[in-house]
């Protein structure tokens, strides 16, 4: 009698234990199965933001590069040409510089503005007459660069129609800024400069910015210098 109770002690705490383990893993996989749900809420929540953040900045993008002037001045010609996108690698700098004589490709590690800094200050003051682009045939003490010099211009008509096409003269006065929240690397610069022989400048500056087109307009130029360079 007694060895019967003893046993069927034994069964209850049996039961227990199992009924206790069987609740525990119950009640954890409705907690994951949860928190499964709720975390493909959140992503659903955060897709629909982030698709209508894209959509907002696409209109913002598309009303701040709406196209003013998309043709290069009648009877004007592309005298100087500076391009630039600094991300994670450090990019060369593509210029061309366009005279009577014929056309110069200069790729460098400096900038124009580099150029004239090492000249002392106000050098800058001029810089719609040419004198932005006067180191664009030669190559400094102080850079690491490499100069192409071609006789005719076709490569320099191929770049203005090209201009043309993604609407670049209407990015004249582009200077964004935009800050990038928890990113670690010093973000992407962007820089466009181009003069013509009539005077006409264009001057453009980014950020972690830059007009709709630039990108197609950098790799148009270095479609260009990869026929005349080897790397």
């Amino acid at each position: 009698m007694i060895g019967n109770i003893i046993t069927i002690e034994k069964i209850i705490i049996i039961l227990l234990v199992v009924s206790i383990v069987i609740g525990f893993f119950f009640f954890r996989y409705r907690s994951l199965n949860d928190r499964k749900i709720e975390n493909g809420k959140l992503d659903k929540e955060l897709s629909n933001k982030r698709d209508n953040n894209d959509k907002n900045s696409d209109k913002d993008n598309s009303d701040k590069n709406e196209i003013l002037s998309v043709e290069i001045p009648k009877g004007a010609r592309l005298t100087g040409f500076h391009i630039n996108h600094i991300g994670m690698a450090m990019e060369p700098h593509y210029v061309i510089k366009s005279t009577e004589k014929g056309v110069y490709l200069k790729l460098t590690n400096m900038s124009p503005d580099d150029w004239m800094m090492t000249e002392g200050d106000g050098f800058k003051e001029d810089e719609g007459n040419g004198k932005y682009f006067r180191f664009a045939d030669v190559v400094k003490d102080c850079e690491s660069g490499e100069i192409v010099f071609l006789e005719d211009d076709t490569v320099v008509k191929e770049l203005e129609e090209f201009i043309v096409k993604v609407g670049a003269i209407s990015w004249d006065g582009y200077n964004e800024h935009v800050s990038m929240s928890g990113i670690l690397d010093a973000g992407d610069s962007y820089t466009l400069y181009m003069e013509f022989s009539d005077g006409t400048t264009v001057s453009v500056y980014g950020y972690n910015s830059c007009p709709i087109g630039f990108d197609e307009l950098k790799m148009k130029t270095v479609e260009i210098f990869d026929r005349y360079f080897e790397y």
